[in-house]
């Protein structure tokens, strides 16, 4: 399952962290396993009103990455952008392999067990060491934490909105 967190038509790739040096150039932290898709001149959107930079220049590597962004000349301009989000279009969001999905598909599926009792719908997704885990509520607001593994996750059908689930024993 591929992390990140879809908004309106945008998708999360990063978050802004303190300004770095005197320039104008942030510190980001990656939140998508495609960070490949953050190369100097491309566009992305910041904050909440999503607004449209392109990246001037990039260093660093693994889950950090250091950013120049457009129109951001100085550390104090930096400072403004911290703690916001950054987001790259959905149509941007490079194909995955055959039964892999983003996160961002996931919320919201309506989940079934085999003998067809229905279990609520995914609200959210833990990112643990070990696995993802799907949090599941009912339309009581009780909630149901699954792991999303091959043993538990059966099927995911998009178009229906919907998964087949096993619960194992102790779930």
């Amino acid at each position: 399952m591929a992390r990140s967190g879809e908004t309106d038509g945008f998708l999360v790739v990063g978050r802004i962290g303190k300004p770095h040096g005197v320039l104008g150039e942030v510190r980001i932290k990656i939140l998508t396993d495609f960070p490949e898709r953050l190369v100097i001149g491309k566009k992305v959107y910041v904050g909440e009103s999503r607004e449209p930079r392109t990246i001037d220049g990039l260093r660093g590597g693994g889950d950090k990455l250091i950013l120049a962004l457009s129109g951001v000349a100085d550390r104090v301009e930096a400072g403004l952008l911290r703690s916001n989000f950054v987001y790259v279009h959905l149509s941007e969001v490079p194909e995955l392999p055959e039964g892999e999905f983003y996160s961002h598909e996931l919320i919201g599926l309506e989940l079934h067990t085999e003998a067809g009792e229905a279990l609520g719908r995914v609200r959210e997704i833990l990112y643990t060491g070990a696995n993802d885990v799907l949090i599941v509520v009912d339309e009581a607001g009780n909630e149901l934490l699954l792991p999303a593994i091959d043993d538990v996750l059966l099927s995911i059908d998009l178009e229906a909105n919907r998964a087949l689930v096993r619960l194992l024993p102790g779930l």
